[in-house]
């Protein structure tokens, strides 16, 4: 399970394991400061969901757990965050869950961090959250700035946070139609919730292009035999 949660504005750091120290070390220098290649703050968000106490962070032992068992502890921070969102007198929109997670080998990087984060932000994303994933060898480029790589981090870690209207940057990037339509019809129902409307033009006009896709990628399938009323030799049938 899941340690206990801290804010990061009242960390002691006597009483906390060291991990959390560093972690909470990188973010400020890393995640809340700004790009070398320009001068612009890598996370804006960061800095206000901290400076406003509503950045919480935990650690998860993935060495106690098989892989199925530790998507469901991932998949479970969904209603962790939401219960934060419920006890805590934050503003919901500035809250962040910092989740490091502790017993992974840099080997298991791709299949325990990336692999998960791509299963499961969707899920995250219909509770109109935000997954991230972080570790040493990320190869996530900067939305923003090329060549820049922000979500290397000194111990793996999943982030979840509300979804924000910049987050139309990191969504549609990657993976099959159906994954990034998704993606992209949560993101325009929070933003429309939300009544942050600036983007859902845009978005709405590419959840058209992607739609019209896979109407042809439908339209090329063969046709199925038995909804033309043509029976298949039994013969053929192994």
């Amino acid at each position: 399970m899941y340690t206990s949660i801290h804010k990061t504005s009242e960390l002691n750091f006597e009483e906390v394991p060291l991990c959390f120290f560093e972690t909470f070390q990188w973010i400020k220098n890393s995640v809340m400061g700004k790009f070398k290649e320009e001068d612009r703050t890598v996370c804006p968000v960061a800095q206000h969901s901290h400076r406003s106490d509503a950045m919480f962070i935990g650690s998860l032992d993935a060495s106690h757990h098989d892989r199925d068992c530790f998507i469901h502890q991932i998949r479970g921070l969904i209603g962790l965050f939401e219960r934060l969102k419920d006890t805590s007198n934050q503003n919901p929109a500035l809250l962040s869950l910092v989740m490091i997670i502790m017993g992974l080998g840099e080997d298991q990087y791709r299949h325990w961090i990336d692999d998960v984060h791509t299963l499961l932000k969707p899920e995250f994303m219909q509770a109109m959250q935000m997954l991230g994933e972080f570790h040493a060898d990320s190869t996530v480029e900067s939305a923003r700035v090329p060549k820049a790589f922000p979500l290397r981090s000194p111990y793996p870690l999943f982030v979840v946070r509300a979804m924000h209207e910049h987050d139309h940057l990191f969504i549609d990037r990657s993976g099959s139609v159906q994954k990034r339509l998704l993606e992209l019809e949560c993101y325009r129902d929070c933003m429309i919730n939300s009544r942050t409307l600036r983007e859902v033009g845009h978005v709405q006009a590419r959840i058209f292009e992607l739609r019209g896709q896979l109407d042809v990628a439908d339209n090329l399938k063969p046709p199925d035999r038995s909804q033309l009323g043509i029976q298949q030799d039994p013969k053929t049938i192994k």
